[in-house]
């Protein structure tokens, strides 16, 4: 499900999953799955989430919410 909305920085975010994208080419579907197995990197003034900021955020998106509970 594609959803648009805006946050509080007046910032527009767009959610969505790959079901939205309609069907991959097989190079699509390769990409994805390289992609999949690449770490993740942050940038110095994005620093890794703790286990507890990650497992809250993890719920937030689950639940479909703005701000922790």
């Amino acid at each position: 499900m594609k959803q648009t909305f805006v946050n509080e920085d007046g910032r527009t975010i767009t959610r969505m999953d790959l079901a939205d994208l309609g069907p991959l080419s097989p190079r699509q579907r390769g990409m994805v799955r390289e992609a999949a197995r690449r770490p993740v990197e942050y940038d110095e003034d994005c620093p890794p989430l703790s286990p507890a900021m990650r497992e809250a955020a993890e719920r937030m998106i689950a639940a479909g919410t703005r701000h922790a509970q």
